[in-house]
């Protein structure tokens, strides 16, 4: 589960969820038999990367969608004024 949250972040970001819903699966596993599994922590760990990487690129996907839906930005004349009346 780490490998998959290092990889959302890094690389891949749909594998964000993957790693967070894939965590949550270990994790449940780890509890029911602590045995005969180990690195919980490394389960941990994928599992907060996941769902910080998900609720990132969630508000990136908002953003994005807010400002193409929103129009164009209006247009900003007195930047290109040059002082010349002509």
């Amino acid at each position: 589960m780490l490998a998959l949250g290092i990889a959302a972040i890094t690389v891949v970001p749909f594998t964000a969820p993957f790693a967070w819903i894939l965590g949550t699966r270990a994790l449940r596993q780890i509890d029911a038999n602590p045995g005969a599994y180990s690195r919980r922590d490394f389960v941990v760990a994928g599992r907060i990367i996941g769902m910080v990487a998900t609720i990132a690129y969630a508000l990136i996907l908002l953003l994005i969608l807010y400002f193409v839906l929103s129009g164009p930005l209006p247009r900003l004349t007195w930047a290109l004024d040059t002082g010349d009346p002509s």
